[in-house]
C-alpha cells in the first residue's frame, strides 16, 4: 500500500493506482491530495517582512476587480475595462506600438493565407483535428515560409488571434477564432486522456503526438509517471503550454457557443484539477527561483479560466496561489533583489507577473509588499550610465551577476509596476530604462520598424494588458533626481552597487560574494567579482552565461578559479559615507570547494528519483563518477556551511529539491586556497577612482596568478606598459584605427579608462616575468571541452567570443593592488607614488591628493585606509 494514491476524477469516480513503476508521486513524499487540502508536515519557514511600503503613488485597484462567475473575459482584465483598453491602442504611445507589434506579426502568419499558422488555423476552425496534426507535424508540406512564430508555437499566435477578436469586436472572426479553439481543446483532450490512461496502465497511445516542432507533444514512459503533477509529468505539453488555452477561452468566450464553451471548459478542467506543479512539493522558503514562478505562474493562470464555473478545482487556484506568493517572499530579499540576475528573473515573471496581476484582481496584492517594490530600487541601482543615448544593441542599460547578467527588467515587469504606481518618479525613471516607449516609435508617416527575430520571444498580448501609462519623458538625469543614495547593499545577497554620484559621467562599482548560496542556481562562479561603468559606458561586464571564474573580473591561480556551482563566501565589512565606500569579502571556501550538481542527490542507489526517466542524466552522470570513485561516500561530502544547515536541517521530509533535482549539496574538492581576501574601494571626489587589493595565496609555491578584467567587444587598446593600461570606446564618435596604424586616433572627450598597476609581484628572475595582456577568448566553458568546439571568427556575427584584460603575476602570492579611473580623454592623469617602504601609495591630481595606507593583519588581509589633506575618509 505504500504507493497506493487515491485519485478523485471530475465524474466523481476514483481510480486506484498501485504500480510503483508509474508512482502519481515519489515515493515518500506528500500525495497531491493531501497537499492541495492544505496539509503541510514541515517546520515554519523563517519569517519574512510582508509589512506594505509608504508609498502615496501605489493604486491598488490598478487592475481592477476579477467580475461574477461565468463572465469573461475575467482573468487580466473584466469587460468593463475593455473600453479603456481600445482607448489605449489608440491614444498613447506604448498602445499604438504594442498593438501594431500584434497586428503586424499576426498579418504575417495566422492571417497570411499559404503559411503554416493560416492552414493549422483554418484546419481548426473546419474542425478537422488529423489535417491540423498532419500540419503541425510537417507531414502536409505548407507552401509558402511565414515571418512570424513564436516560442510557444502556433498556440500563441491563436490566443493572440482571440485576443485581437475580442479588442476588435469582430463577431466573424470571432466566431471562427472560437471554433479553431474548440477543435484544438479537443486535440488537448484526447492527449490528456492517452497521459490518464497511461498512468492507469502503463499503455502508450501515440495517436495524438506532435514531435519536433514548437516544444511538441510526445506520450512516453514519462508521461505515464507523476500523473498528479502537471510539471513532473509533462503535462504542460499536451495543451502547448500554460497558459494559453486558458487566455483563448478567456478571449474568445463571447463569441463560442454554450456547446464550445463546455468543451474548452471540460479540457481546462481535466489539465488542471487536482494537480500539483514545480514548487508544491517543499517547505515554502525552497520555493524561490524562476520555474516557482513558471510553474505556480501557469498552473494558476490556467484555472483562474474556468474559476468558480462547474469542474473547477478551487484548490488548485489557492495552492497556486500560495506557491506564488511564498516565490515572492523568499525569491526575494528584503531590499528587493531578487535570488537571480535581473535577465534571468524576468523568465519566471512573464508567468509571475501575470499571475501576480490575476491575485491583485482578487485581493490578494503583494505589489507594495516591501521586498516586491524594492525590486524597482534595485533596477534603479543596477541602471547604467548614457546607456539611453546608445543603440539597444549596444548600450548595457543594466548589470548583475549570475546567468542573464547583462539584462535588465522586462517591459512586462515595468509596465506593471507603472500602472500600480503611475506617478511614481522611480518606477517611471526604471520603465524608461528598460525600453518601455516614452517618446513616439513611429516616423513621421505613423509606420513602425518591422520587429525583428527577438519577437519571437516577445509577449506582446501580456505587454499590451499590462500598459496603462506610457512611461513620463522627464529626464531623470540619469536617475540624479530621484533621490536615491549613492550605494545599494543588500546584506542578504552580500551585493554592493556603489557610484561617484548620479548622472551620465557616474562612476559605478559593483561587486558581490553570495552568502546565500544552498543549492546548484543560476549563479557564477565569480565570488568577488566587480563591474565597472565611468565616463558613460561600461568597462567591466557580465556575460549571460559564462559560469566560469576565468570569464569574470576576479583571480586566477594556475588558470583555475572558483568551484562550480560555487559555494558561500563571506562579506567581511562595509564603510559607506560622502566620500568613500569601501568593502571588502573572503571568497577563500568558493575556491575550496565545488558543488556538482550529479552528486547533489543522485549517488544513494536507493535514491527514489533514480528509476525514472525525469532523471535519467543526473543517475547517468552519477553512476559515471562512482564507477571511476568506487570508495565516494555521499554522506562524507554533505555540506555543513552554516547558511545551509540553516536552509535544510529540519525541513528533509519528503527529500524536498531545488528544480526537483538537487538534493543538499555534496562538495568536491576544488581548489584549496590558504586565503582570497578582495577589498574593493571606490573614492568619490573631483576625480573618482577605484582601487581593488587581493590577497590571495593557493600554497608555498610559486604559482602563475592572474588578475582579469572581462570587457565589452567595442573596448580596445589605446596604450600599454609594465604597469599601465588604458583603454578606449572604439566605437565613440570621432573615433578610429586605420589599417597600418600600429595606435589608434583618440578624439578630445572620448570614453577611457585607465588601468593602472599599483603593485604586483613580480619574478625574481626577468627571463619568466609573464607579460600584461589585452586579449580575444573563445568564451568556452571548460566542462564542455573539447565537445562542441566553436570556430574562432572574430568577424563572425554573434561569434562566442570576449576580450579581457589580463595582469599575471608568477609567485607565492601576487599582492595585486590595482587603480582603476575611468575619465574622457583630454582629462588628468593621476600621479601615483609610493613612500620608501611601500606601504603608502599617493593618488594625486590637481587639487585632489589622497594617501592609501595598506597594513597587512594577521589574518593575511591588507586591511586600507585613505586620507585626503588630514582627514581620514575611511578605513577597513
Amino acid at each position: 500500500m505504500k504507493h497506493m494514491i487515491i485519485i478523485f476524477l471530475l465524474a466523481g469516480t476514483c481510480v486506484a493506482v498501485a504500480d510503483p513503476e508509474r508512482p502519481f508521486v515519489l515515493p515518500g513524499e506528500m500525495p497531491a491530495e493531501d497537499i492541495l487540502d492544505g496539509k503541510y508536515w514541515w517546520p515554519d519557514s523563517p519569517a519574512v517582512d510582508t509589512s506594505p511600503v509608504d508609498n502615496p503613488h501605489f493604486v491598488p485597484d490598478a487592475f481592477g476587480t476579477v467580475p461574477d462567475a461565468g463572465v469573461h473575459p475575467r482573468i487580466l482584465i473584466s469587460p468593463e475595462g475593455l473600453p479603456a483598453l481600445r482607448d489605449r491602442i489608440n491614444n498613447t504611445i506604448s498602445g499604438r506600438f504594442f498593438y501594431h507589434q500584434i497586428t503586424f506579426n499576426q498579418e504575417q502568419s495566422i492571417r497570411r493565407e499559404g503559411t503554416f499558422c493560416h492552414a493549422w488555423f483554418k484546419a481548426l476552425a473546419a474542425g478537422d483535428e488529423q489535417r491540423a496534426l498532419d500540419i503541425v507535424r510537417g507531414t502536409v508540406k505548407i507552401p509558402m515560409g511565414q515571418r512570424y512564430s513564436h516560442r510557444y508555437g502556433p498556440a500563441y499566435v491563436l490566443m493572440t488571434e482571440a485576443f485581437d477578436a475580442l479588442v476588435r469586436e469582430d463577431e466573424e472572426m470571432g466566431r471562427e477564432v472560437a471554433a479553431a479553439v474548440t477543435t484544438l481543446s479537443e486535440i488537448y483532450m484526447k492527449r490528456l486522456e492517452a497521459m490518464d490512461h497511461g498512468a492507469e496502465t502503463g499503455e502508450l497511445d501515440t495517436g495524438m503526438d506532435s514531435p519536433d516542432r514548437f516544444h511538441g507533444f510526445r506520450m512516453t514512459e514519462a508521461k505515464t509517471q507523476f500523473n498528479s503533477d502537471v510539471w513532473r509529468s509533462g503535462r504542460r505539453s499536451a495543451i502547448d503550454g500554460e497558459p494559453w488555452l486558458a487566455f483563448m477561452y478567456d478571449y474568445a468566450y463571447t463569441f463560442m457557443t454554450a456547446e464550445q464553451r463546455a468543451a474548452v471548459r471540460a479540457t481546462l478542467n481535466k489539465y488542471h484539477y487536482g494537480k500539483t506543479t514545480m514548487g508544491s512539493h517543499m517547505p515554502h522558503h525552497f520555493r524561490n527561483w524562476n520555474w516557482v514562478a513558471i510553474g505556480s505562474g501557469g498552473l494558476l493562470l490556467t484555472a483562474l479560466a474556468t474559476e468558480g464555473e462547474e469542474g473547477n478545482d478551487p484548490r488548485v487556484i489557492d495552492h497556486a496561489a500560495e506557491v506564488l506568493t511564498d516565490f515572492v517572499k523568499y525569491g526575494w530579499s528584503d531590499m528587493g533583489s531578487s535570488n537571480e540576475a535581473i535577465g534571468y528573473t524576468q523568465f519566471g515573471l512573464r508567468w509571475g507577473v501575470p499571475g501576480l496581476v490575476a491575485l491583485a484582481r482578487r485581493e490578494v496584492n503583494v505589489w507594495n509588499w516591501k521586498c516586491w517594490r524594492g525590486q524597482v530600487d534595485w533596477y534603479a541601482h543596477a541602471s547604467q550610465p548614457d546607456a539611453l543615448n546608445q543603440p539597444r544593441d549596444k548600450g548595457l542599460r543594466f548589470l548583475s551577476h549570475g546567468d542573464g547578467g547583462q539584462g535588465g527588467p522586462a517591459q512586462m515587469t515595468m509596465q506593471a509596476f507603472k500602472c500600480f504606481y503611475p506617478t511614481d518618479p522611480q518606477v517611471d525613471f526604471v520603465a524608461q530604462m528598460s525600453g518601455v516607449p516614452f517618446k513616439e516609435i513611429a516616423d513621421e508617416n505613423g509606420k513602425y520598424k518591422i520587429p525583428g527575430r527577438g519577437f519571437y520571444n516577445a509577449y506582446p498580448v501580456e505587454d499590451l494588458l499590462m500598459h496603462r501609462l506610457d512611461a513620463g519623458d522627464t529626464d531623470y538625469r540619469e536617475g540624479e533626481k530621484l533621490g536615491y543614495p549613492n550605494t545599494f547593499f543588500d546584506p542578504e545577497r552580500n551585493s554592493l552597487i556603489t557610484r561617484s554620484q548620479w548622472g551620465t559621467d557616474q562612476l559605478q562599482l559593483q561587486m558581490e560574494a553570495r552568502n546565500d548560496s544552498t543549492s546548484p542556481n543560476h549563479q557564477h562562479a565569480d565570488s568577488g567579482a566587480f563591474t565597472l561603468s565611468g565616463a558613460g559606458r561600461v568597462w567591466a561586464d557580465e556575460r549571460f552565461r559564462a559560469i566560469e571564474s576565468r570569464h569574470h573580473s576576479m583571480v586566477t591561480v594556475d588558470g583555475k578559479g572558483q568551484g562550480y556551482f560555487t559555494p558561500p563566501a563571506d562579506w567581511l565589512g562595509l564603510v559607506d559615507n560622502e566620500d568613500v565606500t569601501i568593502g571588502a569579502v573572503d571568497t577563500a571556501y568558493s575556491y575550496a570547494w565545488a558543488w556538482p550538481g550529479h552528486l547533489c542527490g543522485f549517488t544513494d542507489p536507493d535514491d527514489p528519483r533514480r528509476p525514472f526517466p525525469r532523471w535519467q542524466s543526473y543517475r547517468e552522470k552519477a553512476d559515471k563518477f562512482m564507477a571511476e570513485n568506487p570508495d565516494y561516500n555521499g554522506q562524507d561530502h554533505i555540506d555543513r556551511h552554516p547558511t545551509v544547515e540553516k536552509f535544510y536541517k529540519g525541513f528533509e521530509q519528503g527529500d524536498p529539491r531545488i528544480w526537483d533535482e538537487y538534493g543538499r549539496p555534496r562538495r568536491m574538492e576544488h581548489n584549496p586556497v590558504e586565503k582570497a581576501f578582495r577589498t574593493a574601494m571606490l573614492v568619490r571626489g573631483k576625480f573618482p577612482y577605484v582601487v581593488i587589493t587581493d590577497d590571495i595565496r593557493k600554497d608555498d609555491q610559486v604559482r602563475l596568478y592572474e588578475w582579469l578584467m572581462m570587457l565589452p567587444k567595442d573596448v580596445e587598446l589605446f596604450s600599454l606598459s609594465s604597469h599601465r593600461v588604458v583603454l578606449y570606446d572604439a566605437g565613440f564618435e570621432g573615433n578610429s584605427h586605420p589599417p597600418g596604424e600600429e595606435w589608434p586616433t583618440v578624439g578630445q572627450g572620448s570614453p577611457m579608462c585607465l588601468v593602472q598597476v599599483l603593485e604586483r609581484t613580480l619574478s625574481e628572475d626577468k627571463y619568466t616575468l609573464p607579460d600584461i595582456r589585452f586579449e580575444k577568448i573563445l568564451l568556452k566553458e571548460a566542462r564542455r571541452w573539447p565537445d562542441d568546439i566553436a570556430d574562432f571568427k572574430e568577424d563572425q556575427l554573434g561569434a562566442n567570443w570576449q576580450k579581457r584584460l589580463v595582469v599575471p603575476s608568477r609567485a607565492v602570492e601576487p599582492n595585486f593592488k590595482m587603480l582603476l579611473y575611468p575619465h574622457r580623454k583630454g582629462d588628468p592623469l593621476p600621479e601615483v607614488s609610493w613612500n620608501e617602504d611601500r606601504t603608502e601609495v599617493s593618488i594625486a591630481f590637481p587639487g585632489q591628493v589622497d594617501t592609501i595606507a595598506f597594513t597587512p593583519d594577521d589574518s593575511g588581509r591588507t586591511p586600507v585606509r585613505i586620507t585626503r589633506a588630514v582627514n581620514v575618509l575611511g578605513e577597513l
